[in-house]
């Protein structure tokens, strides 16, 4: 990180266009894409390791296991890498979603009285907490807990 942000606006901007990212913002949000880029990057060949040491047997149960089609192995374990990207992707796509949901909950809920939160509360046997604000928050995990936000 160090060199990173002893580089200059000019070279960060570069680095950052080479990677395929956004340059532009703030010197220290870019030394900050470019070294969660950089720590991807070990990942992904890190994974790209394990991948290749794998026993042929063994990495086509994997693909097979993913819906994935057999080819040659450095084809092969791109398309696992890619599938994986995509994983994480519709994973953070649906966490968006459910905080997109609760943020709506939260603001409905906020609109109404303490005492209605209590019925609330009291309704859902959960605990009625001291004031709007924690039978909010008592409400919202209980959202979380039992799926309602699924």
């Amino acid at each position: 990180r160090k060199e990173l942000k002893n580089m200059s606006v000019d070279e960060l901007k570069k680095a950052l266009s080479k990677k395929g990212l956004e340059a532009a913002g703030k010197k220290d949000d870019m030394v900050d894409a470019l070294y969660q880029a950089g720590i991807q990057e070990e990942i992904v060949a890190a994974r790209k390791a394990r991948l290749r040491a794998l026993a042929l047997d063994d990495f086509k149960k994997l693909l097979a296991s993913n819906g994935l089609s057999a080819g040659k192995k450095e084809d092969m374990i791109e398309a696992v890498l890619a599938h994986e990207a995509e994983l994480v992707e519709a994973v953070k796509a649906y966490e968006a979603k459910i905080q997109e949901v609760l943020a709506k909950m939260k603001e409905e809920l906020e609109a109404k009285t303490a005492n209605d939160l209590k019925d609330l509360c009291a309704n859902k046997n959960l605990k009625l907490g001291a004031g709007k604000e924690g039978r909010i928050e008592t409400l919202l995990e209980d959202s979380k807990a039992s799926g309602e936000v699924d």
